[in-house]
């Protein structure tokens, strides 16, 4: 409790600060320097140390495997092969330790650390991944690793992934990013063709539904409940406090304003204050 009381004196000082510089606050942020997040310190803490997390992601994997196993018992009534759909980052591979590192040398995510993050093929296993993945594969049961990682990088993920113990692993079985089209529901409908996909997992929404491709966040509340009866079952969710769609949400209305694709880190410090409920 007392960490939290901490961070709201700080972030409520932030904001007292944003707003008394006027009106144009926001824009003026956008040439101050950013350094690190340091928004992101208590996320990855709580993805690299918390035993929590561990569990939920176990609990996931468990949740995926009694899935696919009701359905290897059902298969002679489905007719095309068993496969399942997965995320990467964050769902299959840990990154948090490229988190740690932006901040420690006081940066904020761009493509070219990314990139260089990639080609180092050095991400780590999200808990219960790798028994999960080879549990499926000794079953026969396909498996289509769908990122929206760029296809530039997809040699040194496979070269990373194979290291790590990951089945099947080979461009077949790969499916990343082509052409700036994030949404992977055309990659989804083209391995459905095939193949009866009996569970999606991903730590992203739009990993799942379609119905979730840059949506606000109302939509994406919405749309939660909507689809209540696939959680745990079809949809398979992953825990990611550090990134995603959730946090971009946040951001759609002030991208529309201001006409910027993204905003600055003192924007968006700005931006979830505003977001935020208290009493």
């Amino acid at each position: 409790m007392k960490y939290f009381v901490i961070y709201l004196a700080c972030a409520a000082f932030s904001f007292v600060i944003l707003s008394a510089c006027g009106a144009n606050a926001v824009d003026q942020a956008s040439s101050d320097p950013s350094g690190g997040d340091s928004m992101d310190i208590m996320s990855n803490l709580y993805q690299q140390k918390a035993a929590e997390y561990k569990a939920l992601c176990l609990q996931a994997y468990n949740l995926a495997q009694q899935n696919v196993s009701d359905s290897i018992k059902a298969k002679r009534k489905m007719g095309l092969p068993l496969a399942v759909i997965t995320d990467l980052d964050e769902t299959a591979l840990d990154n948090s330790a490229y988190e740690v590192w932006l901040y420690k040398h006081h940066m904020t995510y761009d493509s070219a650390s990314w990139r260089h993050w990639c080609d180092s093929a050095i991400a780590d296993t999200v808990p219960g991944s790798l028994s999960f993945f080879n549990w499926a594969n000794d079953r026969h049961i396909a498996i289509f690793y769908v990122s929206n990682r760029d296809t530039a990088v997809l040699q040194k993920t496979m070269q990373n992934m194979s290291h790590l113990g990951f089945p099947q692993i080979d461009a077949d079985h790969f499916y990343f990013e082509t052409g700036h089209l994030s949404s992977k529901e055309p990659r989804r409908d083209t391995i459905e063709k095939k193949y009866n996909v009996v569970a999606l997992l991903g730590d992203n929404l739009i990993d799942l539904d379609a119905a979730f491709d840059k949506a606000s966040t109302a939509t994406r509340n919405d749309e939660v409940y909507r689809l209540r009866e696939k959680w745990g079952r079809r949809y398979i969710v992953f825990p990611n406090a550090v990134y995603g769609d959730w946090e971009n949400a946040l951001y759609h209305d002030f991208e529309k304003i201001h006409q910027t694709p993204y905003p600055t880190l003192q924007q968006r410090d700005s931006i979830r204050l505003s977001n935020l409920h208290g009493y």
